[in-house]
């Protein structure tokens, strides 16, 4: 959470969020050859922050606190939306 943290003011901590997106999300979105890989990838690196943030930093415990099946089973379908939607 620390460098999600001076992610917002430290521009080595907001180059190293993105370089985890680049090299996590993008990369792997152009091997597998999705169409807009960039807003696939941009979406889930922004919901994976998100949920990071608010658990971590924020402290909104609604999902951090949910049972893991539950957690793994909304994570699945929104994650699966984003790969599969129509644009």
């Amino acid at each position: 959470s620390g460098v999600l943290r001076a992610a917002a003011t430290e521009p080595r901590a907001a180059k190293q969020l993105a370089m985890i997106y680049q090299n996590q999300y993008l990369t792997n979105f152009k091997v597998l050859k999705l169409d807009n890989p960039e807003l696939r990838a941009t979406l889930i690196s922004s919901l994976m922050t998100g949920l990071a943030f608010t658990g971590e930093i924020v402290g909104l415990t609604g999902f951090a606190n949910a049972p893991k099946s539950k957690k793994k089973k909304m994570l699945k379908a929104i994650i699966n939306q984003i790969l599969t939607a129509t644009i």
